[in-house]
């Protein structure tokens, strides 16, 4: 068996773990229907927070014609400001990365 030199071993880096929460909109309560806008993932190791989001208007609208779309986007606008953290999320931006992930996946 023919060993390879060690300048040519790959090296494996060290594994992260990633934690992850799925946004839903949720037009009436009452109906129990959903729809899935996003994710929010956090890992400590990298230092990481983010949120993104991909609305699809016409499926909210098909739940409820009167949804308040303007609402919808600032609710999603505060948890990427949440995740960026600093004076523009408030006092909540002033946590750590992993405060601010917990306090948007607490339960309501």
């Amino acid at each position: 068996m023919r060993r390879v030199p060690l300048q040519r071993r790959r090296s494996v880096p060290d594994p992260c773990t990633y934690d992850y929460a799925i946004v839903r909109v949720v037009p009436r309560v009452e109906r129990g229907e959903f729809v899935n806008v996003g994710a929010i993932v956090s890992s400590d190791a990298e230092s990481y927070l983010a949120a993104r989001f991909a609305v699809d208007e016409s499926r909210l609208r098909a739940l409820d014609p009167r949804i308040d779309m303007t609402a919808v986007r600032t609710a999603l606008a505060a948890i990427a400001a949440v995740c960026d953290g600093g004076a523009a999320a408030g006092p909540i931006g002033r946590l750590t990365l992993r405060e601010r992930f917990h306090w948007l996946v607490a339960p309501r």
